[in-house]
């Protein structure tokens, strides 16, 4: 709870930059007995994996919801791609992960699974991890926190360890280091060793790792280091790696001991550029992998004592890495304390909910002390953080932790243990070199790098090829004709047709660069093709337009996976072949494969762009009984798919129940009110969105602006457009000057309408001229009209739609020879009317008719149908009511329309009444 009658206290550093990314919550860790996923049989109920969900949300909940949500302030994360996990972990080890989850995941090492879903959950941790350290290094702000999950401290180089697969934090301190940062500090504190950190820079004198962690030792062939005090590093990086294994029981009072007595005056001796907090929250009696006492005042207390550290030698950068913490409720309490702390926050914020384990005080300054000691008297013979006195053997026992507690692991390691790292490879070295040019976007300057790897006589091996290839994919306007003389020296070495990563990125390359078909000539000449190589290749023809070439490569797949499906399905919407993208759907499930929540977003997309609710209801069931149920991006697209069906109320009830809301929920409920005409819904949404602090984008005020149009509401919406530019610095875009222009409009103020697309900063386009157009008829305003219509036919001279209107507009007010001219116009140049088409969805199905259509398959049906209809209404006295001013078809100008005419022209209403379909939505569009 909040701390009572207190204001809120000022933080001294503005605020922390958060990065979290929903699609980590896919990583499903399962049931078990604890973290070993065994079902014994016998046990009627069976607990979450520690490294649950459930932990995660919590910590996002609090931090959007607590009281240091002011502090806050949001950022998404991404997906690493390949060659930046090169960066710190093995070719090998990458390709083992890959080819894990490609074949439905297993238990990597004991109590860590890769699940359907983990890996992609564990590139979002690592992507979201180097986001952070971005956003530092290019100055955006000092402070950030990546808030990640898979946790990764423990994954090293080659091997996945203790719950992690790639090491979020290690991956985001050689980001630093390839960024230009002479030295970086990492503290990392949880109950367990930081072991893969420690294990990647083992042989750096450009990074200080320091660990502080229960005293546990190695714990298996995935967790062969101790922890131990001897373990200080090799070769260069003698002296630089820092244990500090505490013993169980450990509570505040012995961390912030061990912080000012050893981890403050390391760090004030090594005076790095960077620092980054790696954080657990699981060093607490309540945690159930935790064996110390830390409080939330222990937390706070270690934020506070970085950050001045931070604030000191770095220039108060500081990057915080979420690790463990596992206990559902208390670790988000702890999170917002080390927050609070790292903020340099007066006076806390959250009181702590749980009386915490007294801890045993002397016994860990007993052992600190010892600690220190150790250090004090080892000769360093590279470095010296810490003086150099008379040194003793590494392997000398601990007298007084072995008289003290017999059962606790010794402090120094067996004499046997060593880490053992090989040199490292230079072709690994160069490659790095240039995979930080390419992230940076800098393509000559790792060409320029790749030409002095070749001249110093290294030659370079596949990831080398595909870090290049994926820059000249990613930056095709900087790269020029880089790629193709890399596929040529690719050529001389055999690599595009043996090998299946370099031959995937040649594809890609190509695909990317537009030009599709050298993309498919590399794809047939390729020997060995993966299930990546082939949707790659297919999406190759999607994102350029082939549709039926897509199709084509899809059909020859010897083997389609879910993300197959959802490429097919995805690109089909994409390209605006929504039916077909429903089509794709239908038969996916037909085949038994299970949709993830990528697809479900296609499939919702294709659904709101058709109007077909049916299928939209059954989706909405389907995804109930996911476990990405609870997916923001899922939810969002719901209430588009229901606000676009004209059931607003159906999106309003899955915005409300929404666990959490982002701005772009917001915005889509926002919009979804306004687009259905409840303006004052909509208004309201809005004003109640900025009270949960979320700042409008020009996305809420195109919303906010649209509902002021359908309301009428001409000051309401000048006011929100002023604000916009005044308040919030936010620049109008073309659709903001169209809200405006259609306000205007509306409203019969066609010289104020016509003023602003006059006074526009950009060019105005067919939609802003044409909500003026139709103003003009509905106001009779022919001169006006020409002028827009001239305007029109200079952006889309071919468009049969604005002739169509302006003969409209002279019809409407009797000047036939206007209408005749422009009918001759259309004749001359070639222009037809284009046919309007309706559509309904009955059972699943969308059913498209034109005027007067007789080709459905039950016609028969339809028009007698239609014929009892038109008896039924002659007979009640029905008298058809004439309309002027509506030209129809190139040889009437004028006819009489009535509701029996109607229903000839749209027969589908009469298979939509026969077949009872109330409810499901209509659409009608022109093709």
């Amino acid at each position: 709870m909040s701390a009572p009658d207190q204001p809120l206290p000022t933080s001294s550093t503005g605020c922390i930059n958060v990065f979290w990314h929903e699609g980590m919550l896919s990583h499903d860790t399962g049931l078990g007995v604890f973290d070993t996923g065994m079902d014994p049989g016998f046990l009627e109920v069976l607990e979450k994996h520690p490294e649950n969900s459930d932990r995660v949300r919590n910590m996002v909940s609090i931090l959007k919801r607590g009281p240091i949500s002011p502090y806050i302030s949001w950022n998404s994360g991404r997906p690493a791609n390949i060659p930046e996990l090169l960066s710190f972990h093995s070719q090998g080890y990458v390709n083992t992960l890959v080819e894990a989850d490609g074949n439905g995941g297993k238990e990597i090492c004991g109590g860590t699974f890769l699940n359907p879903g983990s890996f992609d959950a564990a590139l979002l941790a690592a992507g979201t991890a180097l986001s952070a350290m971005k956003h530092i290094l290019d100055g955006h702000g000092k402070l950030a926190y990546a808030l990640v999950r898979p946790p990764g401290h423990h994954a090293q180089p080659t091997q996945a360890d203790g719950y992690c697969f790639f090491n979020n934090a290690g991956l985001a301190v050689q980001l630093a280091l390839d960024s230009g940062c002479r030295t970086v500090s990492v503290i990392d504190i949880d109950v367990h060793y930081g072991n893969g950190t420690a294990e990647g820079f083992y042989r750096s004198d450009k990074v200080l790792t320091i660990s502080l962690h229960m005293n546990h030792g190695s714990w298996g062939p995935s967790h062969p280091q101790n922890g131990t005090v001897d373990e200080l590093g090799d070769g260069e990086g003698f002296g630089y790696n820092l244990n500090i294994p505490l013993p169980n029981g450990t509570g505040d009072k012995g961390y912030e001991y061990a912080m000012m007595e050893l981890v403050v005056p390391a760090v004030q001796k090594f005076e790095p550029d960077m620092m980054l907090l790696v954080i657990g929250q699981d060093s607490s009696a309540f945690d159930p992998n935790g064996r110390q006492c830390l409080t939330m005042d222990g937390y706070r207390e270690i934020g506070q004592i970085v950050r001045s550290l931070a604030d000191k030698h770095s220039g108060g950068r500081l990057l915080i890495v979420q690790e463990g913490g596992y206990h559902v409720t208390y670790s988000a309490y702890c999170v917002h304390a080390t927050l609070e702390g790292v903020l340099n926050l007066p006076l806390p914020l959250l009181s702590d909910p749980i009386a915490y384990y007294p801890e045993d005080e002397a016994f860990a300054v007993k052992v600190i002390e010892t600690i220190k000691e150790y250090q004090r008297n080892s000769k360093f013979e590279t470095m010296s953080l810490l003086p150099a006195l008379t040194p003793i053997s590494l392997t000398q026992p601990n007298p007084l932790i072995s008289h003290q507690n017999p059962k606790i692991q010794p402090i120094f390691s067996n004499p046997k243990h060593q880490i053992s790292l090989k040199p490292l490879d230079p072709v690994v070295s160069w490659t790095s070199s240039i995979s930080c040019h390419y992230r940076a976007g800098q393509i000559s300057e790792a060409a320029a790098e790749f030409t002095r790897m070749r001249l110093s006589g290294v030659e370079p091996n596949h990831v080398t090829f595909i870090t290049l290839l994926s820059g000249c994919a990613d930056f095709p306007s900087k790269s020029g004709i880089l790629g193709s003389l890399i596929h040529g020296y690719i050529c001389k070495l055999g690599l595009h047709k043996e090998n299946v990563m370099v031959g995937t990125a040649l594809v890609e390359m190509y695909a990317k660069r537009r030009h599709v078909e050298v993309a498919k000539l590399v794809f047939d000449v390729m020997k060995l093709k993966n299930s990546v190589s082939w949707n790659t290749m297919m999406d190759g023809y999607m994102r350029n337009g082939e549709y039926e070439k897509a199709v084509e490569v899809f059909d020859e797949m010897p083997q389609r996976d879910v993300i197959s499906w959802t490429a097919l399905i995805n690109g089909s919407a994409k390209m605006g072949f929504y039916e077909e993208a429903l089509d794709w759907f239908r038969e996916m499930m037909i085949f038994g494969v299970e949709p993830d929540y990528v697809t479900i977003i296609a499939v919702l997309t294709a659904c709101a762009n058709l109007g077909t609710l049916g299928v939209g209801l059954w989706v909405h069931r389907f995804v109930l009984k996911q476990s990405f149920r609870d997916s923001v991006r899922v939810n969002n697209s719901l209430i588009d798919m229901y606000s676009r069906s004209g059931c607003i109320e159906f999106a309003r009830e899955v915005f409300d129940k929404m666990q959490k809301q982002t701005l772009v929920s917001w915005n889509s409920i926002i919009v979804g009110f306004a687009v259905n005409g409840f303006a004052e819904e909509a208004l309201n949404y809005f004003d109640s969105m900025q009270k949960e602090g979320f700042k409008p984008d020009g996305v809420s005020f195109t919303g906010a602006l649209t509902a002021c149009n359908h309301a009428g509401l001409v000051g309401e919406g000048l006011h929100y457009f002023d604000i916009m530019k005044r308040v919030y610095r936010i620049s109008p875009r073309i659709e903001h000057f169209g809200c405006i222009v259609d306000l205007y409009s509306r409203s019969g103020k066609l010289k104020e309408a016509w003023h602003i697309v006059g006074n526009m900063p950009m060019k105005p386009n067919e939609v802003v001229l044409g909500s003026l157009l139709a103003a003009c008829r509905n106001h009779g305003n022919i001169s006006l009209a020409e002028r827009i219509v001239r305007s029109l036919v200079a952006l889309d001279p071919g468009s049969d739609s604005i002739y169509v209107l302006l003969a409209n507009i002279y019809a409407a007010v009797g000047r036939w020879e206007g209408a005749s001219k422009v009918r001759r116009k259309m004749k001359a140049l070639g222009i037809q009317k284009k046919p309007g088409f309706s559509s309904i969805e009955i059972g699943g199905c969308v059913h498209e008719f034109v005027a007067g259509d007789k080709s459905h398959i039950e016609k028969e049906c339809i028009y007698t149908m239609l014929e009892l209809l038109s008896f039924d209404l002659m007979s009640s006295g029905y008298t058809p009511e004439t309309i002027v001013g509506s030209w129809i078809s190139d040889t009437v100008a004028l006819r009489t329309k009535s509701v029996l005419s109607t229903a000839k022209e749209n027969p589908f209403l009469i298979l939509f009444s026969s077949n009872c379909q109330i409810g499901l939505g209509m659409n009608v569009r022109t093709k």
